[in-house]
């Protein structure tokens, strides 16, 4: 028989392992406890009022719009967000006449303008409709020196060229390999020209006492110079009560204007927006080269908004401030009756828009937020030191999970750290960072599972339900060693913000039950390749009973809706928990998480019951087991998310321990009462 390897036990080498533990929950403190500081002073919420919606709204009702602005301003809305004009507005106002290649053609004839017979000659009848040029015409005078000088401006960075003058024609050409500048679709992409902003309805409300928020539009022909244009409209706002809010798919003129943009809003000291769930291309990058700092902004599109009832939207709104540090609010009027509502007339639907914006501030206010201008979100960054410190930390805890199946020499197993450790450090940066994070958030829940409910395996059977509550209190405090390091290695102001994110949701929703079912399936660690080899093959031959199968099977499905669940819309939430969600929200002020206090939590206590009490086949642990550990992997995933607010993360984890432990214990004195009923039976 080969001789075994002494097993390190016991030694020094397991108080350093234990000690690096400890450390690293100090140095993740030396960020959390700052963090936690900055956010309670955090509490400002600037609500943004839609122009345009309100205008819609204040025409159908026949009522004066700055009186309706005024009484937005005492409702608690701080700024009015502002679109810039397009040639379209221009269109649709009559100042300007867009002229398609078949309108064109259209035209010529007996009696036609003579500048038409420009233009008409240069068709080419073979080519595409979209490839042509088209034309706008206006009338000499019939635009504002401002406004003409702005447009003429963006034609020529389009490659437009001037036909006539009387009536004004500019030639707007399609997009050639030797004018790429040009617009591939002149006839379409020419009503999206941005011409800056109405400086007289910036004034009407800054006298007013509102502030604005910009929205500069990425159109085309947008360059570096015309950046200071643009926020040279602030110039009517007050210092301290401006935002810009890129309207758009990107930053206007990016990449190019990137840098005349971090000068420009330096100069302004106006923050930008950072619009959840959109995406802004050069928005990350002009976020971190102006200082890393941005609000984040929450917003409600016209067509989903006309799809909620007002009462669900507040709640939308006031839960976006409270759970993810959002601090502007984008709101627009309904400009049609919600749902639920009859049809209203128009003054009527403009008395429920004041109610529904008063609404949303009353709920903020009752919350403890304060309605003004909002202020960037920056975090300190986390220094050197602590990330190193986590990293040694981390890698201690790879060993301790290795130990659940294998065990090493201890030559071996420090030469395994310095490898982790290395691997980490290595990698350096936001990487390094990102990977020894997801290894936290996939290590802590199986130590915290398989570890507490092996050493419940031992304990003596009297009050077993007791000795399972406490269990899973146990393993909740491990599992938040590992959410202590994840806020330690990420709390900094480009996970706050949503401009860079933590790696790996779904895999952590996955590998921590592997890891769990295998390590209780494995039984012991094994020493050397052949003990490896006889416990294998033991495995393998191990019998499954049809019942086993069948539970395995529904653990898969089981596991497969949490993973589809997981930070996508690929499932609908149905009716009865979407109810549920609201209930408790509104109960608890912050809802915990549905896999935590109805699935992980008490299926942890009602196996770790089984445990203690029946001495289950290793199976039905496995099993067990692995459904427990969604509980604890979800407690570290909801420390993950660094844009929520640590005492909001901290409130929702306790209430899932609590209720979960709740229903858990309800669950083993149901399964108490069976055991008694069926012992009755057999006796």
């Amino acid at each position: 028989m080969m001789r075994q390897r002494r097993i390190p036990g016991g030694t020094v080498w397991d108080i350093v392992l234990v000690g690096l533990l400890l450390l690293g929950v100090l140095a993740a403190l030396r960020v959390a406890v700052p963090r936690a500081v900055w956010e309670a002073g955090y509490r400002t919420v600037e609500l943004i009022i839609d122009a345009e919606s309100v205008l819609h709204v204040a025409r159908r009702a026949g009522a004066d719009a700055g009186a309706v602005f005024a009484a937005l301003r005492d409702r608690g809305v701080t700024s009015v967000a502002v679109r810039e004009r397009r040639v379209e507005d221009l269109i649709s106002h009559g100042a300007v006449a867009l002229v398609r290649p078949g309108e064109l053609a259209a035209a010529a004839g007996d009696g036609a303008p003579a500048w038409l017979s420009v233009p008409f000659g240069r068709l080419d009848p073979a080519a595409p409709a979209e490839e042509q040029a088209a034309y706008l015409v206006w009338q000499p005078g019939a635009l504002s020196a401002d406004d003409e000088e702005a447009l003429t401006a963006r034609l020529l960075s389009v490659g437009g060229a001037l036909v006539a003058a009387d009536p004004v024609v500019w030639e707007i050409p399609a997009r050639t390999p030797e004018a790429p500048r040009n617009l591939a679709n002149p006839a379409e992409g020419t009503k999206s020209i941005g011409l800056g902003f109405d400086e007289g309805q910036l004034r009407a409300f800054g006298e007013l006492g509102l502030g604005i928020a910009l929205r500069p539009l990425d159109s085309p022909g947008f360059a570096a110079g015309d950046v200071d244009v643009r926020l040279r409209a602030l110039d009517h706002v007050p210092e301290g009560r401006s935002l810009v809010v890129f309207d758009g798919a990107a930053v206007p003129g990016q990449p190019g204007s990137l840098g005349a943009w971090v000068e420009g809003l330096s100069a302004v000291a106006a923050p930008v927006a950072w619009i959840e769930f959109a995406v802004q291309r050069g928005l990350d990058r002009l976020v971190m080269e102006s200082g890393g700092g941005a609000v984040r902004l929450h917003s409600i599109g016209g067509p989903e908004l006309h799809g909620l009832e007002p009462g669900t939207a507040v709640a939308r709104w006031v839960r976006a401030v409270v759970e993810r540090s959002v601090r502007a609010l984008y709101l627009r009027f309904y400009t049609e009756s919600p749902p639920g509502y009859p049809a209203l007339t128009g003054q009527e639907l403009l008395d429920l828009n004041l109610s529904y914006v008063g609404a949303i501030a009353a709920g903020l206010e009752q919350r403890g937020f304060a309605l003004g201008p909002a202020a960037a979100l920056r975090l300190p960054a986390v220094g050197a030191a602590v990330v190193f410190v986590i990293f040694l930390s981390v890698a201690a805890a790879t060993l301790l999970l290795l130990r659940l199946f294998v065990r090493l020499p201890a030559a071996v197993e420090v030469l395994c750290f310095v490898a982790v450790a290395g691997a980490f450090s290595v990698l350096g940066g936001y990487t390094g960072r990102k990977l020894t994070a997801f290894a936290a958030s996939v290590i802590f829940p199986s130590l915290a599972t398989v570890g507490i409910l092996r050493r419940l395996a031992g304990a003596g059977k009297e009050r077993a339900w007791l000795k399972a509550l406490a269990g899973l209190g146990a393993a909740a405090l491990v599992s938040f060693i590992g959410a202590l390091y994840v806020v330690g290695l990420l709390s900094e102001t480009p996970f706050a913000i949503g401009i860079d994110l933590f790696w790996g949701v779904k895999a952590m929703h996955v590998l921590p039950p592997l890891l769990i079912a295998g390590a209780f399936l494995w039984e012991r660690p094994v020493c050397g390749a052949r003990d490896f080899a006889e416990q294998a093959t033991a495995m393998l031959r191990r019998p499954i009973p049809l019942g086993y199968v069948l539970l395995l099977g529904a653990l898969a499905a089981l596991a497969l809706v949490v993973v589809l669940r997981t930070g996508t819309d690929l499932l609908p939430v149905p009716g009865f928990e979407q109810w549920l969600r609201t209930t408790l929200e509104n109960t608890l002020g912050v809802r915990p998480r549905n896999k935590e206090f109805l699935l992980g939590h008490p299926l942890f206590v009602l196996t770790a019951y089984l445990v203690v009490r029946l001495r289950p086949p290793s199976l039905v642990t496995a099993t067990g087991a692995a459904l427990a550990g969604i509980g604890q992997l979800s407690l570290v995933n909801t420390f993950a998310h660094i844009h929520a607010p640590l005492a909001v993360s901290l409130l929702r984890t306790l209430y899932g321990v609590v209720l979960g432990g709740l229903l858990g214990v309800a669950a083993t004195g149901v399964l108490a009462l069976l055991l008694r009923i069926r012992a009755r039976g057999e006796g």
